[in-house]
């Protein structure tokens, strides 16, 4: 966790737990959730840059079929016929059978295959984005179901009143450990289902890359 935080290891890391309100997801629209996606998420945008490369790539590669023109100067002062001889060259490369054309079709594949894997990758977020919305609305649809009833709140006053009448001796331990092991698998459920609806939403928000204000 400090190395993908970047924090140095004399730094001490404490869980918190937040008591916030949800958003319902009603008030979530589809459609929105799958724009922030395209413009949020990394892989995506990668996806768009690596089809920009390419194309500078081809831009580049087509280049290379215009003939490169080299100048050249050159003076003798004895070696030649005339005394104080000056010459200027001029060449130019005739590319008549190597017009780079291997390279312009290989960075044209690349292209095609670049823009293919960034509608590969749209169709991924999309259905990420979608799969992700209706995990959550089942956890939340969940919890309040279960947290919205008096069980739970019952549970506890019935705790209290069990430990006292252990503590009064008007009930047995076997009694007492009876009920105790019924009211934890109650609340294990309604953790459990607390703790769906927390990585539902953690789940969502990294689905499209950004934080559900």
């Amino acid at each position: 966790m400090r190395i993908l935080l970047n924090f140095f290891p004399d730094v001490v890391i404490t869980i918190t737990e937040e008591d916030k309100e949800y958003r319902a997801p009603e008030t979530l629209i589809l459609s929105e959730l799958i724009d922030l996606a395209l413009s949020h998420r990394a892989d995506l945008r990668m996806a768009g840059l690596q089809i920009s490369y390419m194309e500078r790539s081809l831009a580049f590669e087509r280049t290379q079929r215009i003939p490169d023109i080299t100048m050249s100067a050159g003076y003798d002062r004895y070696g030649g016929v005339w005394k104080d001889f000056i010459g200027f060259g001029v060449s130019v490369d005739l590319p008549v059978f190597n017009r780079n054309q291997g390279a312009v079709k290989a960075s044209r594949i690349q292209i095609e295959q670049s823009r293919f894997e960034n509608d590969r990758y749209e169709k991924i977020v999309r259905n990420e984005a979608a799969r992700a919305l209706s995990d959550y609305t089942l956890a939340y649809d969940f919890y309040h179901r279960i947290a919205g009833t008096s069980l739970f709140d019952q549970l506890d006053e019935m705790l209290n009143i069990y430990t006292r009448n252990l503590l009064e001796r008007n009930i047995s331990m076997l009694e007492y450990i009876d009920f105790t092991e019924t009211y934890k698998s109650n609340k294990e459920i309604l953790l459990s289902a607390r703790k769906k609806l927390s990585g539902g939403l953690q789940e969502l928000q990294y689905t499209i890359g950004t934080d559900i204000k």
